[in-house]
């Protein structure tokens, strides 16, 4: 339904990918975000220094990545206005959808 809505409210392919690609980089950063939630994790449960992954120059790397992420963002917030901003904020909803149904369980 939610689908629907978007594209009769959207004015052309533009507008469509212009959506994808915002809410892509959104997750993207949040991706890359996680690598820090889960260092801190094995690191309380002392497992840092045989971690299953390896992330080059850390923590550099993850930060320049965020860093250009948000700048993508922004430059897409403001050069395409409120439509953006409407399918950041709804992707972003589903966080709060999420603790919702994490909570009553």
């Amino acid at each position: 339904m939610l689908s629907v809505i978007w594209l009769f409210a959207a004015r052309g392919f533009e507008d469509v990918s212009g959506w994808f690609v915002t809410t892509s980089w959104l997750f993207y950063g949040i991706t890359i975000a996680a690598i820090f939630v889960e260092r801190n994790r094995e690191k309380r449960a002392g497992t840092a220094e045989t971690g299953s992954y390896r992330t080059p120059l850390y923590p550099i790397t993850p930060v320049l990545f965020i860093l250009a992420t948000v700048l993508l963002i922004g430059s897409d917030l403001s050069a395409s206005g409120w439509r953006a901003a409407a399918g950041v904020l709804i992707a972003t909803s589903g966080f709060a959808v999420y603790e919702m149904t994490r909570r009553r369980r």
